[in-house]
């Protein structure tokens, strides 16, 4: 047995590999805000996030997004 991050079926991070992140919930638990504040940090560090807003009910974000408005 392997005591490696990943052995059991999950996947290691591979230092500079991209990371997927999907931000689900219910209205009103913090969604728009969480990711506002990552995108931000993110910039901060000159590290852009690549932002998908999959929420159909949602026109406008209060953060770049690089694809939104999905119909």
């Amino acid at each position: 047995m392997s005591s490696a991050p990943g052995a059991e079926g999950g996947s290691a991070a591979v230092p500079g590999s991209p990371v997927c992140l999907i931000v689900l919930g219910m209205a009103g638990s913090g969604k728009t805000t969480f990711v506002q504040r990552l995108t931000a940090h993110l910039h901060a560090q000159n590290s852009a996030p690549y932002v998908i807003n999959l929420d159909p009910a949602v026109h406008e974000v209060p953060f770049p997004a690089n694809i939104g408005e999905v119909y």
